[in-house]
Parts: structure tokens; C-alpha cells; sequence
């Protein structure tokens, strides 16, 4: 669980769950999957989908209306992916607002991406990321 993520174009992601969360964040945000974005700014566009500076949070209701059958990241404890790729994309960003990742691993992963993706909470060098 090394390559960094965030800062990668999602054409070049070949892990599987990551793949599926990102589908499962299209279905539930509306917010088009493209090959040249950043992971870093596809998960900010998923609260920011129109560009303004409101967010619109992934709800419960939301991710409760995803397929039942197959396996749902959004719906999951962050402690219950640390197996998965996934768990590294979430080390990455409390890296990056110098947080501990103990301190939101009871928190869904919907519930994790809406915290750390709400307007400022992002820091990359020496901007803020919107």
C-alpha cells in the first residue's frame, strides 16, 4: 500500500476496489468519471459537482440506493478497508490536512470523503484545494 494516489490520473488506476469506489461515487454524486482527472480532484468535484463553493454532501439515503448485491466502499467502516488499496487513498488525505488516520477509522467512508472534502479542509503545498 505504497503508490500514491490522489496526486494519479485515473486512467492510470488499475486497482480494482478503487475502481469500484469511483463507480460508486459516479452513481451516487452524478459527476461524470474522466480518464484525465486527478483521484484528488475527482473526489473534490464529488462534493463540489456544479463548482460552487456549497457543498453538496454524499448522503446515507444515497448510498442506500446502490445495488445491495455487490460490495459497497461508501457504505463501509475506513477500519474495515485497511486490506484494501483503499485505506492507502485514505492515509494519503490525512496526510495532507496533518491528521491521524485513528482518529476517523469509525467513520463510514461517504462520512470520511464528506469531512475531509468540504471547502478547506484539503491543504496541497502552499494553496488551499477547493
Amino acid at each position: 500500500m505504497t503508490t500514491p494516489y490522489l496526486h494519479t490520473k485515473i486512467a492510470s488506476i488499475s486497482d480494482e476496489d478503487i475502481l469500484q469506489l469511483l463507480r460508486e461515487l459516479e452513481t451516487v454524486t452524478l459527476v461524470p468519471l474522466h480518464d484525465n482527472s486527478f483521484l484528488l480532484h475527482y473526489l473534490q468535484q464529488c462534493l463540489y459537482p456544479d463548482g460552487t463553493r456549497k457543498a453538496a454532501p454524499i448522503t446515507k439515503k444515497a448510498v442506500q440506493s446502490l445495488n445491495p448485491v455487490n460490495p459497497v466502499f461508501l457504505s463501509k467502516k475506513v477500519k474495515n478497508l485497511s486490506k484494501s488499496e483503499i485505506y492507502a487513498v485514505c492515509l494519503e488525505v490525512v496526510k495532507l490536512n496533518h491528521d491521524g488516520l485513528e482518529l476517523h477509522e469509525g467513520k463510514t467512508l461517504y462520512s470520511f470523503i464528506n469531512f475531509f472534502f468540504k471547502k478547506k479542509r484539503i491543504q496541497t503545498t502552499n494553496t488551499w484545494v477547493y
